[in-house]
Parts: C-alpha cells; structure tokens; sequence
C-alpha cells in the first residue's frame, strides 16, 4: 500500500484544478501508472530498497522425536541500521512443539526487549526493540534472534524422510526491507530405530588402557554397516584404535581416522560378512584409548561421547549419548608415605625400599621411581624389577630442598638417562620416531611467509639441532621465532650459514612434556618481488633428539597480481546417463583455495539434488557436501587443512542431480569464502543435460 500515497497527494490538488472534468482522465492516467493491468507490461513506480538477506537455519536440519532444534534468523549482506523488528514465525504443530526464544549468542544479546508470543497454534509472533542499546550496524552479520522447537513427531505418525517447513513472514519496522520474504527452512524427521550407548562412568589412570564398548539394541532393521564420531579430551586420552566385537567379527572392514583433536571417525561395513539381526542387544564395536598424564590431583570426571551416526545406524537414539569417564589421580611421584607432602621421610623411605628393608606396595614403588627408570628403561613396576636406586631417595630430597621439580607422573618426565627419551612401547602406539616436516606454505609475492617446523610426536625433546634447504630464488631469509612448544627454551637461533641453508638450534632446561603434534618454531621469510613459482622446503637432522625428519614441504610463491585477476565460477558440460546429472562446477583458478562456498538455485519440479563428489583439486579437503536450505535453493561448501596447490583451471566439485522431466534449471545465486571475489558464469539446463551461457554475471553484492 506504500504505492498510493503519492497517489492520494495527486488527488488533493483537485481544489486548484480550474476544470472539474480534466480529473477524471487525471486520476485515470495516475491509476493506470501504478496499478499495471498486467504484471510485466508496464513497469512499476513503488520501489524499495533492499537491506539484506534473511535466512532461516536449523541445528542440527533432521532429527528424531525428542530431538531440540534450535531455529537461527540469521541477517546476511547487511547494509541497513536495525533498532527495531518484528515478525511471524509459522511451523507444523504436528511436527514440532515451541519452547521459547533467546538472544544469548545474537547481534541482540543487550537489547532491551526481544520476546516473542504464539498468537495461534503454529504461529509466533516475535518482536524486537533496541532500547537504550547500540542498533545492528551496516556490515553487521548474524543471528538476530534464537528460536527453540522440540521435534514432538514420532513413528508410525511421522515417517523416515518426511520434510517440515519452517517460514518466517509478515516482517515489519526495519525488517520489511530485507529479503526473502517469506523466508523458510527445511527439517527432516528421521525414524527413530533403536538405542545406542556406551558404558557409564568408565574409570582409569595415567597408563591404562581404557575400552569403550558402543552398544545397539532393539533395532527394527537389520545393521550391514555404520557410522559414527567418538569425543573424547585429547589432553586426557590417546586413541588407540578400534575392535570389533563378537557381533561384527566377521565382518570385513572396520576403519577409523581423525576428524580433529578429539574425534575420530570408525566406520564398518558388513561385506562378506554377516548383518546383525533385527531387535538385538549386543556390542557393535569397541574404541580403545590409554590415559595420559592430566595433572589432577583428586578424581576428575571429564566427558566422552558418541555422535554423528551414519549409515545403518542414522536413526539410533538419542543422537548425542554422553557419559562420563572418570580420572583417577595417581600418586604423586616422590610422595612415598602418601601423606600428600614431600618430605626428607619420603627420601628416607625410598632408601629403605632400594635396601629392601621393607615390601613396598605398587603405589611405593611408582611415587619412590622419582627419576622414572623403570619407565625409561622399558619397564613396569614391579617387586622383581626394583628399579628403585639411591638416585630416587636423592631427587626426592632435592625437590625437599627446592633444587628439583617432580612432576605429578613418569608420563611427562624427561628421563635422566640420556638426552633421547625411551618410550614404552605399550605407551606410545604407531609412534616408533619422532619426525620432522614443513608445512606446506603458500605466499603472496612482496609479503612476509611464516613456515612451521612440525613435530610429530615432541614429548621429551629439550635439544633440536637441524637445517633447512629453502628456495633462495623466491625467498629471503628473516629470522626464527618460538612457537608454544619452546617458548620456555633457553635458546633458540637461526642463522644463514651459506646461502638457501637455514641452520636451526634450540635448547631447553626440561623436555617437553606433550605428546601432541605441534611446532617447534617457525621460520619467517620474505617472498621476493616480482618473482613467483614453487619449490620444495627441505630438512637435514643434525643432531639433539631428532629421530629423523619426514617427507619435503613445498613453498609456493603467487604472482603479485594474483587477487586482481578475473577469475571465473561457472558450471561445466553437464554429463547424463539413466536420469542421472553430473553437472561440473568449474574454476579457472583455485590456486591457494582453503575454504569455499556457493548456493545453487535450481528447479526443485524437475530436480532432485542427491550430492557432491570431490574432484582431483578437493580429494585432500577435509570435508566437502551440499545441503538443501530452500525449496529451490543448494549450499555447497568445503574445506581444506592446506590449499589447493594447483595453479590451473578444473573442476572444483561435481554435482549430482536426478532428471525427473526436462527444462529444467540451475544457476549460481551467491559465493563466499574464496571464491567472494570470482564472477559469476551462469548455467542453465536444457531439456536433456547443462550446457554453459557465454554471458557473465557478477557476483551479488
């Protein structure tokens, strides 16, 4: 109705209109304006200026009953200042129950009133005010507002894959100039199929080696494979691999890998093997972990859980099954009488057990090692062993004296009997060296580049003697700098000694206590001007606690007027077979490419997406999937641990679309991440397979 407010101020200077019958074809002609006989044929006058994009996103998208859903109104593109909004938020009642709103988190956490009241079944309306608070600002991007649901839905009412969605409309005060309108998300009800869990309270201390049973009962369907994620603290626990159980013995692939510090991925599959049979109760497979030295000085439960299940156990119950595993504190090394103190009687008494004047039970004999040499000689504690020396009883009254710190266990000592530290091998599994790398670096030419020295396994070292090989013709030298691993070292230089030689050397009082993977240092170079190409970074062993050093990294140098080329997105030949699509995204450049992301609108009447492949330039990305978020709407996204080291055009990704009926199209509407600054090629779909346009189209801004 904006419209006919000029309109109205047309007609009201029909008082100084002299001829009372020249308004009639006036307000003809004004009405014929505004109001077009036929939508397209005559352009309209009311316009609006678009502020940004709202989006409706759900986590997690699918679910069980039971399950909560937290609803995000997320603002995108911002360019407008908001105090004020409002809004309807209309959702299944049959699908899902409302359980309130918040702010915790969103660009409106300090404002004075956001709230928001169901006015009828399956309608909420939802309102905001700035108050005495700051507005949104231009450029401000994010939630805006939290709404929470719980899935109330449950079989046989719902069934597996049914879709709800979710809209928002009705948008007022500043909000009424953002787009879409209405706005809308997609949940999918999974049907629930049985429970999974794992053991409760599960207890351990430094050196043990913990299982952890995953459990199935009474599944519906019968269980050919699975999927799924164990969390767990990597501070506390190593993960030492998978078993199969008595159920999956037969089976012929059990496999696991690490997703990031923390959670590991194992994934089976039935082959040649044997289902395991509907409405069962039994093991499916069992993770094993050895408990690291965490430092806590009284019991300490910390949290471990199962999630993300896939494959033949998606629909178990719950989604996310946590319990806890509990910490038992060790006793503490030199701590002999278990008096909680260290004092010249603990000296005295670890005398006494290397005389053996008294039997000393297992927890004398860990905390009277006080130099570790059973540990560092291979060994367990034991009566026969008696690694217990007059060494012991003279470190223990050193640290009385304060001229010796003890740490809390033999897990994170440095041993005294040689600069290299000798692991048990039952500590430190599938780690038999310590090995050396650069990480693979990418540089802009005329910038500074740092380059990581990597260390696969650094517990223990406190001497690193090494030299690093470095293209002189693309590098310059600039310094060293100490990473968190070395930050307490004594020394640490790096020096030139002849030209594309880096010779490396630090030293440290006491070893380094973690295990983890991580930097020593990192060498800082600067990439010359007007010189780009790659070659390979290279380390030598020259001495300390090096065990040896791993494969080449690689330096690549891009050409100064990389960012300013015009690269291009845009959708390759299409390939049909059996109503099959695969319709390839292309690049013309992805060099350095870490993280990308692009939406796709396509006919959702004519298409069904089914999924993404990875490509040769994305095989080593972490992870790469698509996602319906719209009735017509695709978001596509990856990431990488390194970058695309390709300077050439390809394929980035492929995607996968079922043919239901012909003319159908796709098109790339948005870009982020890198490729925010690449222009847009569009595509269309003809009535059998995609063919290019050879018109450009920028990206949205």
């Amino acid at each position: 109705m904006r419209g006919f407010n000029w309109i109205k101020g047309i007609i009201g200077i029909k008082n100084i209109i002299p001829k009372k019958s020249l308004l009639i074809p006036i307000v003809f002609i004004v009405l014929s304006a505004a109001l077009p006989i036929q939508a397209g044929v005559f352009p309209s006058f009311a316009s609006q200026t678009v502020c940004g994009d709202v989006d409706v996103v759900l986590t997690p998208s699918s679910g069980v009953y039971g399950d909560d859903i937290v609803v995000r109104i997320v603002i995108s593109n911002n360019q407008c200042e908001i105090s004020s909004f409002g809004f309807d938020f209309v959702y299944e009642t049959s699908m899902f129950s409302y359980q309130g709103i918040e702010k915790l988190n969103c660009l409106t956490s300090d404002w004075s009133t956001v709230d928001g009241n169901e006015i009828s079944p399956g309608r909420v309306r939802i309102g905001g005010y700035v108050g005495s608070a700051t507005p949104i600002q231009p450029t401000e991007n994010g939630p805006i507002i939290i709404i929470k649901l719980k899935v109330a839905c449950q079989s046989p009412s719902c069934q597996d894959g049914q879709q709800s969605i979710m809209t928002i409309e009705s948008y007022s005060d500043d909000l009424a100039s953002y787009e879409p309108l209405p706005a809308y998300g997609t949940f999918t009800f999974i049907h629930y199929c049985g429970d999974i869990s794992i053991p409760v309270d599960k207890a351990g201390t430094w050196g043990d080696i913990i299982h952890f049973p995953v459990y199935v009962a009474n599944n519906d369907t019968e269980i050919c494979d699975f999927a799924l994620d164990f969390l767990f603290d990597p501070s506390l626990l190593t993960f030492w691999g998978a078993e199969k159980s008595a159920a999956t013995q037969d089976w012929s692939t059990l496999t696991w890998s690490q997703v990031e510090p923390g959670r590991i991925r194992i994934q089976g599959l039935m082959g040649s093997g044997t289902c395991i049979s509907p409405m069962s109760s039994l093991a499916l497979v069992t993770m094993k972990a050895m408990v690291e030295c965490a430092g806590y000085t009284s019991d300490t439960s910390v949290p471990i859980a199962i999630e993300a299940f896939q494959d033949g156990i998606a629909c178990m119950n719950p989604r996310y099954f946590e319990t806890n595993f509990i910490y038992r504190a060790c006793p503490r090394l030199g701590d002999v009488n278990g008096d909680g103190n260290i004092t010249p009687g603990d000296a005295q008494r670890a005398f006494e057990i290397y005389l053996a004047r008294i039997s000393p039970t297992f927890d004398q004999l860990t905390t009277a090692d006080a130099n570790c040499g059973c540990p560092c000689a291979g060994m367990e504690h034991t009566e026969e062993n008696n690694c217990i020396t007059p060494a012991d009883a003279q470190w223990i009254f050193e640290h009385f004296l304060e001229k010796r710190i003890l740490p809390l266990c033999c897990a994170d000592y440095q041993c005294a009997q040689g600069a290299v530290m000798i692991r048990h091998e039952a500590w430190i599994p599938h780690e038999e060296s310590l090995e050396m790398s650069a990480l693979p670096t990418i540089a802009d030419s005329g910038e500074s580049v740092t380059v990581p020295i990597m260390a696969s396994n650094p517990e223990g070292i406190h001497h690193f003697h090494l030299e690093m090989l470095y293209p002189q013709d693309l590098l310059e030298f600039v310094g060293i700098l100490p990473s968190p691993l070395t930050k307490k070292f004594v020394y640490l230089r790096g020096e030139e000694h002849m030209p594309g030689v880096v010779e490396i050397e630090g030293y440290g009082e006491e070893g380094i206590a973690g295990n983890e993977a991580g930097s020593l240092c990192v060498a800082v170079f600067h990439a010359k001007e007007g010189i780009y190409g790659n070659a390979p970074l290279v380390l030598n062993k020259l001495g300390g606690d090096i065990f040896s050093v791993g494969d080449e990294g690689m330096m690549h140098v891009r050409p100064e007027d990389f960012r300013s080329h015009k690269n291009i997105l845009s959708f390759g030949e299409g390939r049909e077979r059996e109503g099959m699509l695969v319709l390839p995204v292309e690049v013309s450049n992805a060099f350095g490419m870490k993280a990308f992301g692009f939406d796709v609108n396509y006919s959702s009447d004519k298409m069904t997406f089914i999924g993404v492949n990875k490509t040769t330039l994305t095989e080593e990305f972490v992870a790469v999937d698509g996602n319906k978020i719209g009735e017509d709407v695709i978001r596509i996204g990856g990431y990488a641990k390194s970058g695309i080291q390709d300077m050439d055009s390809g394929i980035l990704v492929e995607l996968v679309f079922q043919m239901r009926a012909s003319g159908g199209k796709a098109e790339i509407v948005d870009v982020m991440d890198d490729l925010k600054e690449y222009i847009i090629l569009n595509s269309g779909v003809s009535s059998t397979h995609i063919r290019g346009r050879t018109r450009y189209n920028h990206k949205k801004e």
